[in-house]
């Protein structure tokens, strides 16, 4: 159960502070990805089926349970959006990220060693970065997912101030 998971998460980190905080919902761009996502793959399978149905003979049921995957992506899409989010609290980057398996972590900004910023073609057409802190414990890095560029910046300089200065040139990115 969610509350037995946040008190032994509170019993861990000695502080309730970064799990009851609230956390920053990522922007418009990051809600555009997760239904271009999901409707894009499922709207392709749908047209091959569809497709095969009508010159090849594939049995109707194929594209017809594919057009039904494709209305379920739909809530699947609005619910990977809503989990998206994260913020920084009493020393902790917490991010939040997953749908059918949500992932919340609070990460102390002592255990990180290094951030990642990655882009896609995409993320890069959209305006958005996965921020990766990476630490040498766990998973050895934990992603910000969709997060606009700015806010990926602010986000590492809080949890490693300096870290990043000589890569940003008057305050921004020094490149693309």
């Amino acid at each position: 159960p969610r509350a037995e998971a946040q008190a032994v998460a509170s019993r861990v980190l000695g502080t309730a502070g970064p799990l009851a905080a609230e956390l920053t919902p990522h922007g418009p761009a990051a809600l555009r990805r997760r239904f271009t996502r999901a409707l894009a793959f499922c709207g392709s399978v749908t047209a091959v089926l569809l497709a095969l149905w009508y010159w090849k003979g594939l049995p109707a049921w194929t594209w017809q349970a594919a057009i039904v995957v494709t209305v379920a992506a739909i809530p699947l899409a609005a619910d990977r959006y809503r989990s998206l989010g994260h913020t920084t609290a009493e020393g902790h980057l917490v991010t939040r990220w997953g749908s059918v398996v949500r992932r919340h972590v609070a990460l102390e900004h002592e255990g990180i060693i290094g951030w990642n910023l990655r882009r896609s073609f995409f993320q890069r057409r959209a305006g958005l970065v996965t921020l990766t802190a990476t630490t040498a414990a766990g998973r050895q890095g934990y992603g910000v997912w969709d997060v606009e560029l700015a806010e990926a910046l602010r986000l590492a300089d809080q949890g490693i101030p300096g870290l990043l200065t000589p890569f940003l040139v008057n305050g921004g990115p020094a490149g693309r």
